[in-house]
């Protein structure tokens, strides 16, 4: 086979692929003895079948199937021999069969990349201890969620948190605006009739049950019915009942219902749970400024012809969905020019980590694609095995093992960075 490679451009290839009619005519003859090999024509032993019958019978799936191969196995080795690393489609420009068989392809390579040195990144560093204070905090929510809801008691007003139940009516001028009867409403929870739910809190702060609260307020957009809606009224309703909740006791009891011995275990596993949390938040803080920081250092040619085409179809996507939803053209052009910054730093982002994860030699076991697979599953309510073969269905197992990659080559960026 002998190989021509042409460069158009920086990052364009065109490759030329040939072999002599010799080349071909041996390949074919093994492709067409292997189809023969599988069946058996009548009269004749396997294996014996006259070469004339053999080459009507599969002359031209011989002929497919060889330059199929000489196809893929010709890229394949030019590619590793003159180690050129497509990015984006193979575009297949000619083919010729006068004196043997040639192909060729053009295409786009990944550009040349040098990483800024890690080091030089700025990475977030925080305290991530976990006070006492903390644990308390933590822990009085979990009481607050396991106790039980009762009537106020007699002398106890009413507080933040408290779900009060009332009746009453909303006036908008002269008019009637709505009646309330067993109106619910959770003190402090969310707005009360467009009144801030904070304001709300500071007028039943010394009311208890049977007392009268009235208020002016904008009633907020949402209001029903709708006439009266975001206009100025007057509210006067009456306290029925209110009902307080009132956390669990804090003692080894409640400990044991949490599934620990007692409360010194409880403290401790909120504190890791609490200390996890602040890792992991650091963590994706860390992550993301090394991202942020590697996207502005390093310096990366897009492939045009490839961003050419992406811009395209993104851009007219973000357009015509801009459209669909009545835009404005200002916003329209907007949505378009949003997508296509995206878009170039969705690519450089790919590229970047892409070379980097074979300087950093990044691969992605069988493993590796198991535990997203049942990662996925544990999210969705499916099965490993059901996720497994949408994935590989689909052909999405390769996008899934580039974003393993990504994350992997992330991660060993990080340590360098953090060493």
């Amino acid at each position: 086979m002998q190989v021509e490679i042409v460069n158009e451009g920086t990052l364009g290839k065109k490759v030329s692929l040939r072999w002599s009619k010799d080349e071909v005519a041996e390949r074919r003859g093994k492709v067409l003895r292997s189809l023969a090999g599988k069946v058996k024509l009548p009269g004749f032993r396997p294996g014996k079948n006259p070469q004339g019958l053999i080459e009507k019978r599969f002359g031209s799936e011989a002929t497919t199937q060889t330059e199929e191969e000489l196809a893929n196995e010709g890229l394949r080795q030019a590619m590793q021999e003159h180690k050129l690393k497509p990015v984006g489609p193979l575009n297949h420009v000619g083919s010729e069969r006068d004196n043997g068989y040639s192909l060729t392809f053009a295409f786009e390579i990944h550009p040349a990349i040098t990483a800024p040195e890690v080091k030089s990144f700025t990475l977030p560093k925080e305290d991530v201890s976990v006070t006492p204070a903390e644990i308390d905090e933590f822990i009085a929510g979990l009481t607050r969620r396991a106790g039980t809801l009762s009537a106020l008691a007699e002398g106890e007003t009413i507080a933040e948190d408290d779900s009060v139940t009332m009746t009453g009516k909303v006036t908008v001028g002269d008019a009637v605006a709505r009646e309330l009867h067993d109106f619910h409403h959770l003190v402090g929870g969310y707005p009360l009739l467009g009144t801030p739910a904070e304001k709300v809190v500071e007028m039943l702060a010394s009311k208890g049950v049977g007392a009268v609260l009235e208020f002016d307020t904008t009633l907020p957009d949402t209001f029903a019915p709708a006439e009266h809606a975001g206009k100025a009224a007057h509210v006067a309703v009456t306290i029925q009942s209110a009902n307080r909740n009132r956390a669990a006791a804090l003692d080894d009891a409640f400990a044991k219902q949490m599934g620990l011995d007692d409360l010194s275990k409880l403290r401790e596993a909120v504190e890791n749970s609490l200390k996890s949390k602040k890792d992991n938040e650091l963590h994706q803080k860390q992550v993301a400024a090394l991202e942020e920081q590697l996207l502005e250092k390093t310096t990366v040619e897009l492939p045009p012809q490839l961003r050419e085409r992406m811009h395209k179809e993104r851009g007219d996507a973000a357009a015509q969905a801009a459209e669909a939803a009545k835009k404005s053209p200002e916003d329209i052009a907007a949505a378009r020019s949003e997508s296509l910054a995206a878009t170039d730093k969705g690519m450089k982002r790919y590229l970047i980590l892409s070379a980097l994860s074979e300087q950093l030699k990044v691969t992605v076991t069988r493993e590796d694609l198991d535990s997203q697979i049942r990662m996925a599953a544990m999210r969705s309510g499916q099965t490993p095995e059901a996720i497994a073969k949408r994935l590989q269905d689909s052909g999405q197992l390769q996008q899934v093992a580039e974003e393993v990659r990504e994350g992997k080559t992330i991660e060993a960026l990080l340590e360098q960075a953090l060493a």
